[in-house]
């Protein structure tokens, strides 16, 4: 499933954050980080979910998703209106 997923996305474009959440899902973790990354380099406005996302609940106890989220600037210092149902991004 996955080289074929990555054999159309060097044919046209397919989003690397879509592609992370495929890797999350069967527990490739490095593989996901490494296409976060990626979609945070190419300032994806996808990524701006990640802290509430539920189908990267996998990776949250990895020392590298707080590390992105940090990266995103998400901070206690938000204001509340930033608040996310109720949680700050950097909680989740």
């Amino acid at each position: 499933m996955m080289g074929e997923l990555e054999r159309l996305s060097r044919q046209r474009y397919i989003s690397p954050f879509h592609r992370a959440l495929v890797y999350a899902g069967l527990g490739k973790r490095d593989e996901a980080f490494a296409l976060l990354d990626d979609t945070y380099n190419e300032h994806s406005d996808r990524i701006v979910i990640l802290g509430v996302y539920p189908w990267v609940d996998s990776l949250r106890s990895d020392p590298r998703f707080p590390k992105l989220l940090q990266r995103l600037a998400c901070s206690r210092e938000l204001p509340d209106s930033l608040a996310v149902f109720g949680y700050w991004v950097a909680d989740l």
